[in-house]
């Protein structure tokens, strides 16, 4: 039964990858002014003012590569280490679902970072290449991606258990942000919507944002290597009752925190500077600093990694990774994988959105 899962990577040539990664989707046409400087390789030169995505297109369809014969066994290897068939129920996953891409890059397309686009999982030379080499958990983190864009049903339940909750009028939070502080933003392929929030235990309600806080990174001179520009930062949803009706947090407690919390705390916590709606709302022009809020980390959502992306999908990916390397009883939180496992298959098995615990 694993065999046939493992038999859906498929390590495409170059021609392949590059029609791929050649294409205009979702990421790319959301990449910002530091995603297409940065990611193009073209800050700190005079045509970081002008490039666009059609220029990105062509940078990534660039790098990539062949896959030589000792890279696609290494793989294979980790793929057949992993724990498929004793975690999962296999019948479950989609089977429309027929082959998943694997592409090889030079890695100056995302600053040698793992990542998945249209269905398709990339992997950089050096991610590839280096030693020790974590290939299982790499892919099967990756795999998750894919899977998560197929079957988008699974992410409401799953994203629940970890505390974070879908946004009212299921907006995306990206075009609410003033355009001085929305060019610093950084577009995640894996992930490239801001519309999923979680609650501070004060009753403040943020999204998680990648960013950079260098506001001259198109002057900086960092070739294709910009991941140290790169920060974790949170933003304060600025209106009232801002959480989807459908997934509505309980009253009693907050998902993220165990303190007890009244309803009135699932809301922004200064109710006076709120809208009713998104469409009420002015531009966002601050963020909600970490290392700032007092008791932030005690509210952060569970985490079983030390990965610095605070994303549901991020998490939810890492501890799919975990899953099936056998090492859930290694980590702080063993129930929420083995509950986020099981709502997964709950979705995949009812082909709609399952309610999912927040306790």
């Amino acid at each position: 039964m694993a065999a046939r899962i493992i038999k859906k990577f498929v390590f495409v040539d170059g021609k392949v990858g590059r029609a791929l990664l050649g294409q205009s989707d979702v990421y790319t046409s959301r990449m910002t002014e530091f995603d297409l400087v940065c990611k193009s390789g073209l800050a700190g030169t005079s045509d970081a003012a002008t490039v666009t995505e059609e220029r990105y297109l062509e940078h990534a369809a660039g790098s990539v590569e062949d896959w030589e014969r000792e890279q696609v066994k290494d793989l294979v290897e980790a793929l057949e280490s992993l724990e498929w068939e004793e975690r999962l129920e296999l019948d479950l996953l989609p089977a429309e679902q027929e082959h998943v891409p694997v592409i090889l890059t030079n890695g100056q397309e995302e600053s040698n970072a793992s990542y998945t686009r249209n269905g398709a999982i990339v992997l950089s030379r050096a991610m590839v290449e280096r030693k020790p080499k974590p290939l299982n958990f790499l892919l099967a983190h990756e795999y998750f991606h894919t899977l998560s864009s197929h079957s988008p049903h699974i992410r409401p339940a799953m994203y629940r258990r970890l505390g974070f909750y879908p946004l009212r009028e299921e907006q995306d939070l990206r075009p609410h942000i003033s355009p001085l502080l929305s060019r610093q933003c950084i577009t995640n392929p894996d992930c490239p919507f801001d519309k999923d929030c979680f609650f501070l235990g004060d009753g403040t309600c943020v999204v998680p944002l990648l960013m950079t806080n260098d506001v001259n990174f198109h002057k900086r001179a960092v070739g294709t290597y910009w991941m140290n520009l790169v920060s974790q930062e949170y933003c304060t949803v600025p209106i009232s009752s801002p959480v989807h009706p459908q997934y509505q947090p309980p009253s009693s407690s907050s998902s993220s925190s165990s303190s007890s919390s009244s309803s009135s705390s699932f809301s922004s916590s200064n109710p006076s500077t709120c809208s009713n709606s998104f469409s009420e709302t002015s531009s966002i022009t601050t963020l909600l600093r970490s290392s700032g809020t007092e008791g932030f980390l005690s509210d952060h959502p569970p985490v079983n990694t030390r990965y610095m992306l605070t994303h549901p999908e991020e998490i939810t990916a890492e501890n799919f990774g975990l899953l099936l390397m056998g090492r859930v009883d290694e980590c702080p939180y063993p129930g929420i994988i083995l509950e986020q496992r099981d709502l997964m298959q709950a979705a995949l098995a009812q082909g709609t959105p399952v309610q999912g615990s927040s306790s």
